[in-house]
């Protein structure tokens, strides 16, 4: 048989179809960026183009139009439309742009919530400006916070303290407060009873305030109360001074309980007429201090005159005088043994005397 003609020669596989090189793309002007200085005016193409986004629902693609040719009041208009999402990214390109302009850095961190920030960062001369924000834009929650950091900056940077004492106020920080009038007030010279009295007044006037209101007063103003009631209780104003002491006992000040005990106690009166379930507690703490041990009594023995053995009352110990000398017990023995009386020996009168020598002359 005839031979098998040989194998046809592979085909090679077709070259793929060249495709033309792609030309290059000018890099994308940034989105926040205007490409114009000022803003375009009314613009046929450019209407058509903004108008052609809004009836395809692209507001995204409008509103970045606007952004690019200077419109911004437009492109806020725009954004509100197109969801919150786009609102809030629009808000902050806008607010990028114009940030040069000096309310911009204010409203911008009212926009978004940045109040500490406004607080820590602002000069310390415009504290009015910035109290004034924090009354208007701060919650309830966040005020008293936003006020006590303003106070501190205040003092340690713009050292301003009046003005810091005023924002500790609005703070409802009582205890900031008088601690800032004690260092102004050892400050002056003058009578220490003087300057009490002018702090006392403040203090009442300050708890008086709705924002200051406590139901237990700080540590500090209850220390205070307490020096004042001992000026009262000097002057014999003892219902008044037990007045203050009651609110200080609140703020649990020792010198309070210790005064309050000792006016309770100052009148016998009080304990049968008050109930016992209201007695001021004793300031201190008790302790047992035991009773001394009895001292062995040494052995009788007789006396040499022949006197009568001594009392079982005079062996006794006597633990105080032994503590604290012969003077506060009973007479040492031999002290008794000395004192003899006035008529145990009997003596001759001065004028026998001269008796007797008349009858030896005779």
């Amino acid at each position: 048989g005839a031979d098998p003609p040989p194998p046809a020669p592979a085909a090679e596989p077709a070259a793929p179809p060249t495709q033309p090189a792609a030309a290059p793309v000018a890099p994308e002007m940034p989105m926040s960026v205007p490409v114009v200085d000022e803003a375009v005016g009314p613009n046929e193409v450019l209407d058509n183009s903004i108008k052609r986004a809004i009836i395809a629902g692209n507001f995204e693609a409008a509103v970045d139009c606007c952004i690019r040719f200077g419109r911004l009041a437009d492109a806020l208009l725009l954004s509100a439309t197109g969801g919150r999402d786009l609102f809030q990214k629009t808000q902050e390109r806008y607010l990028e742009l114009c940030k040069d302009q000096p309310f911009i850095q204010v409203t911008k961190r009212v926009v978004n919530r940045q109040l500490q920030s406004l607080v820590d960062e602002t000069d310390p001369k415009a504290w009015k400006e910035t109290l004034a924000l924090l009354c208007t834009y701060a919650t309830a929650d966040e005020f008293a916070s936003l006020c006590d950091s303003l106070a501190t900056r205040l003092k340690d940077v713009g050292k301003d303290v009046k003005s810091a004492v005023l924002c500790y106020i609005c703070a409802g920080n009582v205890d900031k407060t008088v601690q800032v009038w004690l260092e102004e007030q050892a400050k002056v010279t003058g009578s220490s009873t003087a300057k009490l009295q002018s702090l006392m007044e403040k203090i009442c006037v300050l708890l008086v305030l709705d924002v200051c209101k406590q139901e237990v007063v700080p540590a500090i103003v209850g220390d205070k109360y307490s020096e004042y009631a001992e000026v009262l209780v000097s002057q014999g104003r003892l219902h008044l001074a037990m007045q203050y002491l009651v609110r200080a006992n609140n703020s649990q000040s020792q010198s309070a309980a210790i005064l309050r005990e000792r006016i309770f106690n100052s009148d016998t009166r009080n304990y049968y007429s008050v109930p016992a379930d209201q007695h001021p507690p004793f300031p201190f703490q008790y302790f047992d201090v035991g009773i001394a041990p009895a001292k062995p009594a040494a052995p009788q023995q007789p006396l040499s005159g022949g006197g009568a053995p001594q009392s079982s009352a005079q062996q006794q110990y006597n633990a105080v005088a032994d503590a604290f000398g012969d003077a506060f017990g009973a007479p040492a023995p031999q002290q008794q043994q000395q004192q003899q009386p006035a008529f145990a020996q009997p003596q001759q009168p001065a004028y026998a005397q001269p008796q007797q020598q008349q009858q030896q002359q005779q």
